[in-house]
C-alpha cells in the first residue's frame, strides 16, 4: 500500500511541476525559431499537454478526470491567449489545437494503462472492506 501512496504523491508533484513549467514556457519571451520548424513547436505543445493529461488522469476518479481534464484544456487555451501580451510571442489557433490534442492523447494513454494494470491486479470476490473485516475477525 505504501508504494501506491508514494506513486500518487509522485504523480501529483509531477502534475503540479508540469503546470508550472508549461506556464513558465508559455509566458516567457520566445527565442527566435529558425524558419520551417513550426511542426516541432506543435509537437512540443502536444507533448507538454500529453504529460499533463497523463498525470492528471492517473490521479483521479472518473468524474474528477473529466473535470480536471476540462480545466487543463481551459488552462492551455488561457496560456495561448495570454501569449498575446508577451513580447515576442503570438497567439496561434494551431497551438491551441496541439494543446488539446496532446491533452487528449495523455488522457487516452493513462486510461489504457489503467485497463492494462487492472487486468494484472489480483481480484477478490468480496469488496476490500468485507475482506478486511473477515481477516480481522
Amino acid at each position: 500500500m505504501k508504494g501506491t501512496t508514494y506513486l500518487w504523491w509522485l504523480l501529483r508533484a509531477a502534475f503540479c511541476l508540469g503546470l508550472l513549467l508549461v506556464a513558465w514556457l508559455s509566458l516567457s519571451p520566445q527565442i527566435p525559431i529558425p524558419q520551417g520548424i513550426h511542426v516541432g513547436d506543435k509537437i512540443g505543445h502536444g507533448l507538454a499537454y500529453a504529460a499533463l493529461g497523463f498525470t492528471a488522469t492517473a490521479l483521479m476518479t472518473p468524474l474528477a478526470k473529466l473535470a480536471l481534464g476540462t480545466a487543463v484544456i481551459a488552462f492551455g487555451i488561457a496560456m495561448e491567449l495570454a501569449q498575446g501580451a508577451v513580447p515576442g510571442r503570438t497567439q496561434e489557433l494551431a497551438d491551441i489545437g496541439a494543446n488539446v490534442a496532446g491533452m487528449l492523447l495523455g488522457i487516452l494513454c493513462a486510461l489504457l494503462l489503467e485497463r492494462v494494470l487492472a487486468r494484472w491486479r489480483p481480484r477478490s470476490s468480496a469488496p476490500d472492506c468485507v475482506a478486511k473485516k473477515i481477516a480481522v475477525g
